[in-house]
């Protein structure tokens, strides 16, 4: 894979950066959008704390007690209309309720987190074209087949 790809992995990471960009968020999924208006605006007003609606409104034990902190979520990992919101954010930022097919979510974005070209990071990439290229491999080998099994049926 190595001698395949090696030279392949900066040019593609250059290309699809914004890909391996990440963010250190908390998150409070509601069901309600008016309730997450009124969250939101007593949150931008200092009237209460994230930690303390987080705290109220989360079901899951260990997010609750978290605080909502969902940790480094992947750019791929939002869906298409959070990431637009969540890597638009000036971090610390609390976003303006967001709905989606879960909920509203209310967000509050503690960082963003340009990808680096590591070695971890080296890995992935290469793996990720060694995939792609393997099923073009697999595609060419049942194109090949569909083609001679066409061809002896054609002969009889």
């Amino acid at each position: 894979v190595q001698h395949l790809f090696a030279d392949k992995v900066e040019p593609y990471f250059f290309e699809h950066q914004l890909d391996y960009a990440a963010a250190v968020i908390y998150e409070v999924v509601l069901d309600d959008k008016d309730l997450a208006m009124e969250l939101f605006y007593a949150l931008d007003e200092g009237e209460t704390s994230f930690y303390e609606i987080a705290h109220e409104y989360i079901q899951d034990t260990e997010l609750r007690r978290s605080g909502g902190y969902r940790g480094i979520v992947k750019r791929q990992e939002f869906k298409p209309e959070i990431s637009a919101a969540v890597f638009a954010a000036e971090p610390p930022q609390l976003l303006k309720p967001i709905v989606s097919s879960k909920g509203v979510h209310l967000i509050l974005v503690e960082e963003i987190v340009k990808s680096e070209l590591d070695y971890k990071l080296r890995s992935e990439i290469m793996s990720d074209l060694f995939s792609g290229w393997l099923k073009g491999q697999i595609g060419e080998v049942e194109v090949v087949k569909e083609l001679e099994g066409s061809s002896l049926s054609s002969k009889s």
